[in-house]
């Protein structure tokens, strides 16, 4: 197929998605359209359109309105690489490695735009390198009314006081797969070690969970949230612990 017929079937591809798109209908679009008669690339490539449109519809959903357990079942129901691969190899479609390499590509980048945001640390090597700047999270810390800390976030940030042997507070440790922001000094009795964990979900929402045993907090002054309690939130939002107020904003430009 040359270019302009490649960039019709994909059009096709798309138009059809609009309509009607049941779970792994691609093999079944490429036969209809070229008669059984299609290379291994042209499938990877409309696998890796269906891919990154199914997580694009995920994020623009109204998940504020999910349970915690709802959610946390959506998103892993949401497609990787490893799906697409199954699928192909039912069909007797073996992939390339290049062509491995790029689902694998598209499933990162369809992540960071759309959905939980991965850490670095979480991905495979060699594909690091094609981490660029997205739009992350920006958390930040105020005492008393004045901002004094302020960091972008991967996919999950912790959020405590200081432990013993950790740094003064404010600051982000990275030191680890799941960061913590410090948000107040160890002595700081309004405060748990580590209060909260928030997990983003998509680009417009987050899970908040109290690790806390004993200390409660509300969530913009209106939800209260209990000990061992999880919610679904959407950006931006704070919480307000003792004198300590963290900020969570939807987007800021990171590296």
């Amino acid at each position: 197929m040359d270019l302009q017929e490649l960039d019709e079937l994909y059009s096709r591809f798309e138009e059809v998605w609009n309509v009607d798109r049941p779970v792994c209908f691609t093999v079944k679009f490429l036969r209809a359209e070229l008669s059984n008669k299609f290379e291994a690339d042209i499938l990877a490539e409309l696998f890796m359109i269906d891919m990154q449109r199914r997580w694009q519809e995920w994020s623009s959903g109204d998940l504020f309105k999910r349970t915690v357990q709802q959610a946390v079942q959506e998103l892993s129901g949401l497609p990787t690489y490893h799906n697409y691969l199954l699928i192909a190899a039912e069909s007797g479609i073996i992939f390339k490695p290049t062509e491995i390499f790029e689902l694998k590509k598209a499933e990162l980048e369809s992540r960071q735009q759309f959905g939980d945001l991965p850490n670095p640390q979480e991905v495979e090597p060699e594909l690091r390198v094609e981490l660029r700047k997205v739009n992350r999270p920006c958390a930040s810390v105020s005492h008393s009314g004045q901002r004094v800390f302020e960091s972008s976030m991967w996919g999950k940030l912790k959020v405590g006081r200081q432990s013993e042997g950790e740094p003064s507070s404010p600051c982000l440790l990275t030191d680890s797969d799941t960061p913590k922001l410090i948000c107040a000094a160890g002595t700081d009795p309004s405060i748990s070690r580590n209060q909260f964990l928030i997990s983003v979900l998509a680009r417009r929402h987050a899970i908040i969970t109290n690790c806390s045993r004993n200390r409660a907090f509300a969530i913009d002054d209106e939800i209260a949230l209990e000990p061992q309690a999880q919610r679904v939130v959407k950006f931006p939002f704070f919480i307000r612990l003792g004198h300590t107020t963290v900020h969570f904003e939807r987007e800021r430009t990171g590296s």
